[in-house]
């Protein structure tokens, strides 16, 4: 440290069904489409995606706070919204980098935040810090933040004309032109020194992604074989 100074899913239910619980209403706002999943149709959406979770885990997490309850929803127990596999990858990911379930807890205030302004294409990064200085107060967490915007604001596409609110009011456009960046340091109170002392340390600085064309010079492209031509992308892929 340095010391510085500065799944097939199934559809939504109608009015008519019964559903309970507001976070379980929460979830189903964070997606455009919302959709419903049973148990295993959510860990399988996972674990396509290269990720090991088994149910036992899936339950660790629910009894902690950290995963919705799923609920009844008309003749069908145990459903979830299904952005809830959103957010058990970001779990799963950032427990596999060693953050601890405590650490997990405290960031689920900021992943919740961020899949909001995602949904509403406005983020507001005053209330974004305010929100982590009074959550986070385990290392682990602090250095595990970026994992949140990784996790809910990863689509170009989606993220195309968003407006972010800086911490001194104004406000700016993310496009491919004028990508907007963000940074994470953390800070520390020498409360023993005269007068107090505060330091602060970077913990990086990321760029938000961007719509990129497949004949980009700087663009590596993988998946295919290596003697295959790329056609040029004619239309916008969203999430």
């Amino acid at each position: 440290m340095t010391d510085t100074v500065e799944s097939t899913p199934t559809t939504a239910p109608s009015s008519s069904f019964a559903v309970e619980g507001n976070e379980f209403l929460e979830f189903l706002d964070y997606l455009k489409e919302p959709e419903l999943l049973t148990k295993s149709e959510l860990l399988d959406h996972v674990r396509r995606e290269g990720l090991r979770v088994s149910e036992r885990q899936l339950v660790t997490y629910i009894t902690e706070g950290i995963i919705p309850k799923s609920v009844r929803v008309g003749a069908r127990a145990g459903v979830f919204p299904a952005a809830v596999a959103m957010m058990l990858e970001w779990v799963v990911r950032t427990r596999d980098r060693g953050v601890t379930v405590e650490g997990v807890k405290e960031l689920v205030p900021l992943w919740k935040y961020a899949a909001r302004a995602n949904r509403r294409h406005e983020f507001d990064f005053g209330e974004f810090e305010l929100m982590a200085r009074a959550t986070l107060s385990l290392p682990d967490a602090m250095y595990a933040a970026p994992s949140v915007i990784y996790s809910t604001l990863y689509c170009p596409h989606c993220l195309d004309g968003m407006k972010f609110t800086l911490k001194d009011g104004s406000v700016v456009e993310h496009t491919s032109e004028h990508p907007v960046s963000m940074g994470f340091q953390i800070a520390d109170i020498d409360h023993n020194a005269e007068p107090e002392k505060v330091y602060r340390w970077d913990v990086g600085r990321m760029t938000l992604p961007v719509k990129m064309n497949t004949d980009d010079t700087n663009l590596i492209v993988m998946g295919v074989p290596v003697d295959y031509a790329m056609p040029p992308r004619d239309e916008p892929e969203g999430c």
